[in-house]
């Protein structure tokens, strides 16, 4: 008996439904069920062991066809996790040791393996590029992006521009401009801090000027007690008469 005639002759229907992954599968004792009686004198042997790949566990399983006419094997693996949710360790070492034996006979008989990831993961890729073609055209309709962009950068203040998230965005504007707006936002708030902060220093400034030195040291005070990244930020913004007081309550170096 060959091999290739069993090939031929094998019907193997996909009985079962996944319906959280949405494939038809057939499970390994369908497929011996179904190769059984096309294998004459022949015989089909599984086998599997436990190997280790670098610092990882893997079942190995060899689907072997032995008859006076052939003598073909293939092999599978699949990876054995250390833990599985809900199944003990005997279970989760048999789960591995049926997915690499149907894995292997699949390979052996040539058969289609529904459940293979790339598969899968080529059906998923479709979905979502439908799912963002449907959610660009809905974008085109409801809004233009090079100018809501051009408004989100034109805001100048924080109150503004949480005014404008809350009142003027849509769900599929939020979305795609999330990003944008948290570091324009960020740049505000920066701005506005440092916009503060030479406030008071000019304002310090202002009282020192009618009150004499003792008031004037507050202004360096109140440079000194900012941060190191605050102080660079505002330094080159300060009036230069303010610059120089500070330098002087500073010993010359700010």
């Amino acid at each position: 008996m060959k091999l290739s005639n069993i090939q031929q002759a094998l019907n193997a229907p996909k009985k079962n439904r996944n319906d959280f992954g949405k494939y038809n599968f057939r499970s390994l004792e369908e497929i011996l069920a179904a190769v059984k009686p096309l294998c004459g004198e022949g015989a089909i042997i599984l086998t599997d062991e436990v190997v280790s790949v670098g610092n990882r566990l893997f079942v190995k399983a060899i689907a072997r066809f032995r008859s006076s006419d052939d003598d073909v094997s293939t092999t599978a693996y699949a990876e054995l996790p250390l833990k599985m949710g809900g199944m003990h360790e005997p279970q989760i070492t048999g789960a591995a040791s049926s997915y690499a034996r149907k894995y292997a006979i699949s390979g052996l008989l040539a058969i289609d393996n529904e459940t293979d990831l790339d598969s899968l993961r080529q059906r998923d890729e479709r979905a979502n590029v439908v799912k963002s073609q449907a959610k660009d055209e809905r974008r085109a309709h409801e809004y233009d992006s090079g100018e809501i962009k051009a408004r989100i950068e034109a805001i100048n203040s924080s109150e503004e521009l949480k005014n404008f998230w809350a009142k003027d965005t849509t769900p599929l504007m939020k979305e795609e401009f999330r990003d944008l707006i948290g570091r324009h936002g960020n740049d505000i708030k920066k701005r506005e801090r440092n916009e503060e902060i030479i406030e008071s220093l000019i304002a310090a400034e202002a009282v020192a000027l009618t009150k004499g030195d003792d008031e004037a040291e507050e202004v360096a005070l109140i440079y000194s007690e900012l941060d190191q990244v605050e102080q660079a930020e505002v330094w080159t913004s300060i009036p230069e008469r303010i610059q120089n007081l500070i330098l002087t309550f500073m010993g010359g170096e700010k």
